[in-house]
Order: structure tokens, then C-alpha cells, then sequence
């Protein structure tokens, strides 16, 4: 007769002997595979940059994960956001920032003194976008977002369907997160959005904290592929279209100003071309919310900025040009010749001649169009809003070594410092656990691992169980005095009400016809002699027991540990083999 195969969890205790160095005191980081595993961990050095070391504090040595298998690894926030260090901000192409002091610039290259390295670092002015002076600007009410910091999910109430990527909130599901910002009566905010596949979602300024239905927010959202702005109140209402949209990837970049006294919306391109000029009559009392809402689709709030507004109009611009942005709102178009550190002084030439602004008299330079660059690799988002994409160098428990394309020498940042690492590019074809092995999933300790089990007495001394991940490199034991659950086939859900009444009304039915149910009465008898049967072995604590998800228990004379499953021989039980 054939075995029958168990479609359940088997609960395995696990006891090694082997004995290694604690893992380090820091909170662990939590790592995610693209086959959705999760484990909790931290780097260890590696000598090949290609591959990650991840030392789980449940396994006694590091397991070795390509990089092209890695989702992405979030580590612990105790400090919560740091503030940039350096006195500017430098935006790259491929939407990389960093922070750093200016030393100079010339007819190619862009020299800057980060802060985490002794030596500076030479970026190609062809990946250059925007230089921005940081300084202590009370005009600034946020900056972000800087994951989910700040933010609270609102819809759906149970289960978190938002996450951070490199810093930015990202969503593929519906659902709706919001944050509280305490807006000024006149206030000016840059909005960049991003998506994937058909967009259906809104983002909303001034959301009030307040039950009232009518006090409505200034909604960005996308109807009938177009993307629109509303505002409406219960005496007026106003809309004004913004952009065309399709399915595919997309893209908003907008600025918006508000003036709470008129009261009145203004919506501009970057470029300073005016979009929408809404105007209703009625305000909507502070404090205020921001919530972006998402339907369908994939959607991205990659940045959000507001600050004081003092009420004068933006400059249109002509965005293709090289220009320099006065802190009083005037513009010099022309070529950002030089800046000298020790002068403090930027020297720009255009179509007037030569023009020399003195650094506190600038407020950002912007320079012309953007040469494409290689973004595959890893993306690197700091806690103090840094963003960085390029090559893998190295990684340990101290400090990340990136080389991005465009910059000469590596960039290094501290652990520390560090929210994210995510893995850019392609998602490779899955590995093949090999013929005859099942492959299952492995809970223990909030880690949620897809692999198999192999037997430890093949890889180590003592007879400890071992783990090899799907996407792994090796198999790894597990740590003394380790439990956990090894699920091969999840069981089906509870019936629904509506299940549990029709099945009342067919053993009612059965009932009622005779017999039917009878019928199967000598069946259940033979079964329930089985189980206790099998429950008499299981008091008998000299043989080994495996208890199954089931709740039951079977008194085995011999385990073994294979590759395919665990092999039983038991008198209680006609299967051979736990798969």
C-alpha cells in the first residue's frame, strides 16, 4: 500500500551541541530575499562584494546569499533622523543625493568633502543636477519623507501594506497613509510621485483633523487618466486638469502654494509654469494632515517638501538652462564657471558676461541636462536623506563601501547611518532545490526562511539539524536550544459562515434520507481505534515523538533527517515518511 503523504507543519525541536560566538548586542536588521524570505541578522564581512554573509542569531555561522537573490536589508532606527552634515546638498542623476561641503568646480568635475571619509570625492559634472545650500532656513517645515517615519496607515487597519524603499513610501496594493505637518497660512510645497502600471490614486494637502465632510483638501488625483486638482467645500467647489496619464510608468513633479487667507491654490510645473489657480471661500482649520491614497497600481512618494511661502509668485524658467538661484528670488542664467572654497565665491557666465555671487547670496545652482547613468547594483538611502546607487564594493558590520557611477572614488557610509540597502536590477530566474528534495518554509523567531532540510551528521559532527535557503549559497545548523516549524503545505482556511451553513443543511439532509450517514459509522470506528492507538504510544515517553500541526502525535522507534523529509518507523502510523 502507498504511504500517504501529510499535508502539515511538522513542529521539530532542534538541539545542537555546537557552541559559537554571540552575535553582536546591536539590535538585528532584517533581511529580505526576493523569494519573500525574512530573516533577522546581521552583515558579516564578505570577500566577494557579490555576495551578502548574513549571520541570523538562530544559525551558528553565516549563511552566503548572492546579491542578485536580495530584496533588500532594513536595519534597526534607534536614533531616529539624522540631520544632514555639510553645508549643501548635491542631487545626481539617477535621483541620488548626498550631503558634504563644496570644495570647487570646474569645466568637469565637482570636488566635494563628504563626511564619513578622510578623502574628498570627484563627481562628473555631467551627472550634477542641482547644488543647494543647506543652511539654518526657519522657512523649512519638512523634508522628507524619510520612510515611514512620521506616517501612519490609516486603511486598511490590520496589516501594513506600505513600506519604505531607499527612504521613499511605496505601495502596490490600496490602502491610505497619512501624515500630520503643521502647515503655515502661507506655504509652499514640492511634491514628486511616481508609478507603476494603470495609476489610480490621490494625494492630499490640508486633510483636516476633523470629522466634518465638507471640509475637503486640495486633492491631486488621477480620474479618468488625467491627473487633476480639486478643491471643494460645501459652498464651492474648483478643478482644474494637470497632466495625461497611462498606463506604464509615469511621473509627477509639482509645486504647490497655498495661501490660507484668500484662500487660494496655485500649482506650478518645476519650471515655474503655472498649471492650476484654485480658489474657494472657505479655509480649512489647522492642524493640517497630507495623505496619499493609492487604489490600484504601484505608487511612490519619492519626495515632499514644505516651507513658509512669502507670497510672491514663482519665476517661470527655462528649465534646459544652466542657471543660479538668488536666496531673493532672482535668477543668473548662464554657465557655473567656478567656486573657489577659500573666496566663497561663485563665478557664472552668460549672455551679460561674467557674474560673481558671493555664497550667501545663493540659494541652489542648477545645470543643464542630465547624462544617463547605470543604475544596477544596490541602492543605499541614509538615515539623514541620503540616497546612492551604484556598485557593491563591500559590507560589514561598520560601514558600507558603494562606487556610483559618475564619482571617482568610493563612497562609504557608516552602518549606523544607514536605513536601507536594496538590490537594483533584474530578478534573476529562481534556483532549483534539486531533484527529490521538498521544499518548505522554516518559522522560527519572527524568520520566515524557504529552503530544505538537510542531514547535519553530513556536514558537521554532531547531529544537529541543518538549513539550506532556497536562495542560499550553503546550509547552515541551527543553534542550540533553537525551535521552530517547518511548513510544507499551508492548511486551508477556516469555513467561511456561509460554508458552515450549507454544510448543516447537508447533514441535516442526510439525516433526514437515513442510512447515509450510518454508513460510514464502522470507518470512523477503525479510525478513532488508530488514533488511540497512537495515543497510548505517545504516553510512552521512551520512544521519540512527532507531533504534527494536526495537534496529534506519533510514537516513533526511529527519526532520520533526509533531504526529501523525515522517515519514521512507528507502529501507530501505516506512512513512512513526513514530507
Amino acid at each position: 500500500m502507498t504511504s500517504p503523504r501529510f499535508a502539515v507543519a511538522c513542529l521539530i525541536a532542534l538541539t545542537c551541541g555546537v557552541v559559537t560566538a554571540a552575535e553582536p548586542a546591536a539590535a538585528p536588521a532584517r533581511l529580505r530575499l526576493r523569494d519573500e524570505s525574512s530573516l533577522l541578522g546581521f552583515v558579516a564581512a564578505s570577500p566577494d562584494p557579490q555576495v551578502l554573509r548574513w549571520q541570523s542569531p538562530s544559525f551558528v555561522a553565516p549563511f552566503e546569499f548572492p546579491l542578485s537573490r536580495i530584496n533588500g536589508v532594513h536595519f534597526p532606527i534607534d536614533q531616529g533622523k539624522v540631520n544632514p552634515q555639510g553645508a549643501f546638498g548635491f542631487e545626481l542623476a539617477g535621483r541620488n543625493l548626498l550631503y558634504g561641503e563644496l570644495l570647487s568646480i570646474d569645466a568637469t568635475q565637482v570636488v566635494v568633502k563628504l563626511p564619513f571619509q578622510p578623502e574628498p570625492v570627484r563627481i562628473e559634472r555631467s551627472i550634477v543636477h542641482r547644488i543647494f545650500r543647506q543652511t539654518d532656513d526657519s522657512r523649512l517645515i519638512y523634508l522628507g519623507p524619510t520612510g515611514l517615519e512620521g506616517w501612519k496607515q490609516t486603511e486598511p487597519k490590520e496589516g501594513s501594506v506600505f513600506r519604505e524603499e531607499t527612504g521613499q513610501i511605496v505601495t502596490d496594493v490600496e490602502g491610505t497613509i497619512a501624515a500630520d505637518i503643521a502647515f503655515p497660512t502661507q506655504a509652499a510645497c514640492e511634491m514628486e510621485i511616481s508609478w507603476k502600471g494603470d495609476p489610480d490614486f490621490s494625494f492630499e494637502l490640508g486633510v483636516p483633523n476633523s470629522p466634518d465632510p465638507w471640509k475637503e483638501p486640495l486633492r491631486i488625483e488621477v480620474i479618468d487618466q488625467t491627473v487633476v486638482a480639486i478643491r471643494d467645500t460645501s459652498t464651492d467647489a474648483d478643478l482644474a486638469q494637470l497632466q495625461a496619464v497611462g498606463p506604464g510608468e509615469g511621473r509627477l513633479r509639482l509645486m504647490v502654494f497655498i495661501d490660507q487667507l484668500k484662500p487660494q491654490f496655485l500649482i506650478f510645473t518645476p519650471a515655474g509654469q503655472l498649471l492650476a489657480d484654485l480658489r474657494v471661500t472657505e479655509t480649512t482649520a489647522a492642524p493640517w494632515s497630507v495623505r496619499l491614497v493609492n487604489r490600484t497600481g504601484s505608487v511612490r512618494l519619492e519626495r515632499l517638501r514644505v516651507s513658509r511661502w512669502n507670497g510672491a509668485r514663482p519665476q517661470e524658467v527655462v528649465a534646459a538652462k544652466s542657471r543660479l538661484h538668488r536666496v531673493d528670488g532672482a535668477i543668473d542664467y548662464g554657465v557655473v564657471e567656478s567656486f573657489d572654497a577659500q573666496s566663497r565665491v561663485f563665478v557664472v557666465r552668460g549672455d551679460q558676461g561674467e557674474v560673481r555671487v558671493p555664497v550667501a547670496e545663493v540659494g541652489s545652482l542648477f545645470f543643464s541636462e542630465l547624462a544617463p547613468i547605470d543604475s544596477q547594483g544596490v541602492a543605499v538611502a541614509g538615515l539623514d536623506g541620503t540616497r546612492l546607487t551604484g556598485a557593491l564594493l563591500g559590507i560589514d558590520n561598520a560601514q558600507i563601501r558603494v562606487q556610483p557611477a559618475g564619482i571617482t572614488e568610493p563612497v562609504v557610509l557608516p552602518i549606523d547611518r544607514v536605513r536601507s540597502l536594496l538590490a537594483v536590477g533584474e530578478t534573476p530566474e529562481g534556483m532549483t532545490a534539486g531533484e527529490g528534495v521538498t521544499v518548505g518554509t522554516l518559522q522560527i523567531n519572527d524568520q520566515f526562511i524557504r529552503g530544505w532540510l538537510v542531514d547535519g551528521r553530513k556536514t558537521t559532527d554532531v547531529g544537529c539539524l541543518v538549513w539550506r535557503p532556497e536562495s542560499a549559497m550553503n546550509a547552515v545548523a541551527l543553534r542550540a536550544g533553537e525551535s521552530g516549524r517547518v511548513v510544507y503545505k499551508e492548511p486551508p482556511p477556516p469555513p467561511s459562515q456561509a460554508e458552515l451553513q450549507r454544510r448543516q443543511q447537508l447533514q441535516s439532509q442526510q439525516q433526514q434520507q437515513g442510512g447515509a450517514l450510518n454508513a460510514g459509522q464502522p470507518m470512523v470506528e477503525a479510525l478513532s481505534g488508530e488514533f488511540a492507538e497512537s495515543d497510548g504510544d505517545a504516553r510512552n515517553s521512551t520512544l521519540p515523538r512527532l507531533h504534527l500541526r494536526t495537534g496529534d502525535t506519533i510514537s516513533c522507534r526511529k527519526v532520520t533527517v533526509e533531504e526529501q523529509g523525515v522517515v519514521i518507523e512507528s507502529d501507530s502510523a501505516d506512512a513512512k515518511r513526513v514530507s
